[in-house]
Order: C-alpha cells, then structure tokens, then sequence
C-alpha cells in the first residue's frame, strides 16, 4: 500500500476517534469515554480532576473494581496484587481499589490512554472465571430489609441489575421493579468508601448524568452511604443532590439498616 493511502486511512481514523471519544463534564472533573470495548462490552470511562495549575488526577474512579463486583469477581490479594502490576506496566498506580496517575499538562493524554488501557486489561478475569455472587454483610442486610419491606406490588427485586446509559453501562445493587404503572421502580446504589469518597461520588454523578433521558433515569434513586463517618461533606452533598433519598450510615450502625430501607421505600409508596 503507498504511502498516500496510508496516510488516508489515519486522516480517516483519527476523525472516526475524534467524532466516538465522548466528554462528560461534572463539577470537579471530566469523564472521557474511549471507543474500545473492553471484555465485558462497556467503554472505558476516565476520569481528570485538576488539582493545581499543572497537575492532573487521571483516574477510573473505581470503575474496573465495581465492575469486576457485578460480575461476581472479589478483589482478593492475589487480584490486587494483578492490578498492581496491570497498573505498573502502563506507568500508573493501583491504590484504593482505583486505577490513577498523577499527570501534568504535557503528558496529559499519555496518562488517560494509560487508564483506559489498565481499564481494558482489568477486566480479563472475567475470561476465566465462572461468576459466584457473594453478598458483604451490608449487601445481605440490604437484600433482606427489602425482602421484608416487599409489598405485594413489587414484582421482582433484582440483585446486581445492570443499566445502559447514553455513552456506558452502570449497575445498581438492587432494583424493585412492581407490577403496575402507578409505582416507580427503585434503583439502590450502596456507596462504600473503599476508593476515594469524591472518586466515589463523581463515579455515582456520571451515573446520574448519563442515564438522563432514558427510562432509568425515571426511576427513584435510593443511595445508601454506608461508613458515613469516612465521608467529606461535598461528596455526601453531591450524592445527596443527585438521588431521590440518601441514608448515611456509620460504621457499627448497619443493623439500623433494616428499618431505615423499609421506612423509605414506604415514602416512595406514599408518593405514588
């Protein structure tokens, strides 16, 4: 092939990268969506949050992690220790369950390809693994206050549901879905500061944004903070702003779940 023809098809590449790569931007940062599929058909969101001047925090804002846990995948030592060096490789670090990379102007797009690529190369577990879904104790608390709250409306509870977006796919931990149009389905997020609060709240923000317009975003949004007291007040506010109900729970308190979760589940019943 000559050179002219060469150089063509990268004129018409870069416009097709250029036309594809989405930007989201939220309050303290800007999501870029990259036009490659990773194993479990999503595309790979990075996250920029600008620090200083010159200094940038490139992130997935736990993105591969939360991932891998809808796909009934625990980050276990071994699995840290894989991410670890996943994130070594592209120059990048893997600390709080988060893929991330300090950056300044001039290597900017170097840092958030390398994210993305830790992103595509996190989630190859899946390839071999046969997905066993395990329940944390806060999870099963949830799942059985709302096994107890169900009235006889609510058709199913899904566990794990799975949601696409305008530019990506999202889960939330539970869903009740009822069997007529008077009442809302409700979608539970469970927020645990195991990454960053504010990696976590702008992940749930993205989430938010990105389901605008679609029948999901229709749907009560009920947030439950766990660990409250590791939380700051702008991420707590920022879930708050963007979520039909929020519970903040502190640690040593989850068992206050189980009359919390009916109580506001009754309030969405009370609205329809």
């Amino acid at each position: 092939m000559d050179q002219q023809s060469c150089l063509s098809i990268k004129e018409s590449f870069a416009r097709y990268f250029l036309k594809e790569v989405a930007v989201t931007p939220l309050r303290d940062s800007c999501v870029f969506t990259l036009p490659i599929m990773t194993l479990d058909q999503r595309y790979p969101d990075v996250f920029i949050e600008k620090k200083f001047e010159d200094t940038f925090w490139v992130h997935d804002a736990g993105t591969t992690v939360a991932q891998l846990y809808a796909q009934g995948i625990h980050v276990t030592e071994r699995r840290a220790s894989s991410l670890e060096a996943i994130a070594h490789r592209f120059g990048a670090e893997y600390a709080e369950e988060t893929f991330q990379r300090i950056s300044d102007a001039k290597s900017l797009e170097s840092s958030v390809l390398a994210i993305a690529q830790c992103e595509l190369m996190g989630m190859r577990e899946i390839l071999e693994h046969n997905p066993i879904i395990e329940q944390d104790p806060v999870d099963l608390r949830v799942k059985q206050a709302l096994e107890q709250w169900r009235p006889a409306y609510i058709r199913d509870i899904h566990a794990r549901f799975i949601v696409k977006g305008k530019k990506a796919k999202h889960s939330f931990d539970f869903v009740t879905f009822p069997t007529d149009s008077k009442h809302k389905s409700t979608a539970l997020r469970i927020l645990k500061p195991s990454s960053s609060p504010q990696a976590q709240a702008e992940r749930y923000g993205f989430l938010a944004l990105d389901i605008e317009g679609t029948t999901y975003g229709e749907w009560n949004r009920f947030a439950i903070i766990t660990k409250a007291e590791q939380w700051t007040k702008g991420p707590r506010l920022l879930i708050r702003s963007l979520s039909t109900k929020t519970i903040e729970v502190r640690s040593g308190e989850e068992d206050s779940l189980g009359e919390s979760i009916p109580s506001v589940m009754d309030e969405f019943d009370q609205a329809a």
